[in-house]
């Protein structure tokens, strides 16, 4: 087949570009634990040394302020999301995040395809290939975010405790494959994410993109037996470096975890974790939960 990396190379080295032109801020938000008000003026200051922002989260907050949904960007119910490259530590983060706040309800995309098919990731990839895998995680995607919407419209009638779905999206959620069996940008499993309200189009969920650099991701996955090949004549490397662009179009927010190949040479996991927890009660107005405001949050 043609080489994976074709064309997309532009929209990589595009992304890249945007990464590295963004400006950095001399202040930042407070801590999750010392919010102040989530105010909109507050999203826009970025704490990381790169914000990247979406036309989408633009729509959405100008359509807020004429509605007097001041200081969110999404509903009180939105979805968080988490995506970046294999080994970048997106699970591990969601069990911080679920740790640190009881208020979000976990579900794992690989899970439920592994459920839904009766056999391990490699044993599908093995026997089903990567194709089937893909359109597997696009049935995921849809149900996730239908039983997310669902959530939000019945509300905690049940007493469910809790408030929002936090979505541990597999590193190829970015991805499909065209006809020459070549990885592409997949329009419809993040669109299926993103959700969209339907009176105005806005996005529902929150994406938020945990970048690392290809090295950290070769360590991590390096032997790994449960992650099954990605191409046979690609390398993993290449693959990551593609994909970084996509990731970048797919996501409202970019946690930059990037700076070496090893864990001591990066942001710390409680770093990371509580600025995604930031940037997501800025987003939709929430406090934390050892907050008085956040304890009757609903």
């Amino acid at each position: 087949g043609e080489d994976p990396a074709g064309s997309s190379w532009n929209e990589h080295e595009k992304a890249t570009d945007m990464f590295a032109a963004a400006p950095s801020c001399s202040r930042s938000l407070p801590s999750p634990h010392r919010v102040t008000t989530p105010s909109s003026s507050a999203v826009a200051v970025c704490r990381a040394p790169v914000f990247f922002r979406c036309a989408a989260r633009d729509d959405a907050a100008s359509h807020n302020n004429k509605t007097g949904m001041k200081g969110r960007t999404r509903t009180p119910h939105a979805s968080l999301i988490l995506i970046g490259g294999r080994g970048c530590g997106k699970s591990a983060l969601c069990k911080r995040l679920v740790a640190s706040d009881p208020r979000f309800d976990l579900r794992v995309l690989d899970d439920m395809i592994v459920e839904e098919a009766g056999m391990s990731i490699p044993k599908i990839v093995k026997e089903k290939g990567w194709r089937w895998f893909r359109d597997a995680e696009f049935s995921a995607c849809e149900r996730v975010a239908l039983r997310a919407r669902e959530r939000r419209r019945v509300g905690d009638s049940e007493g469910n405790p809790h408030l929002w779905t936090l979505i541990d999206a597999g590193g190829g959620v970015v991805v499909d494959l065209d006809l020459n069996g070549n990885e592409v940008f997949s329009e419809r499993k993040v669109d299926a994410l993103r959700g969209a309200v339907t009176e105005t189009g806005a996005r529902e969920n929150v994406l938020v993109y945990l970048r690392r650099d290809v090295g950290y991701l070769v360590n991590r996955t390096s032997g790994d037996k449960n992650r099954p090949p990605l191409s046979d004549t690609v390398s993993f490397a290449k693959l990551m470096e593609r994909r970084n662009a996509w990731y970048f179009r797919a996501a409202d927010y970019v946690v930059d975890a990037t700076g070496g190949a090893i864990e001591s040479e990066v942001k710390t996991k409680r770093e990371i974790k509580e600025e995604v927890l930031e940037y997501f009660y800025a987003e939709t107005g929430a406090w934390p939960p050892d907050d008085e405001r956040g304890a009757s949050y609903a």
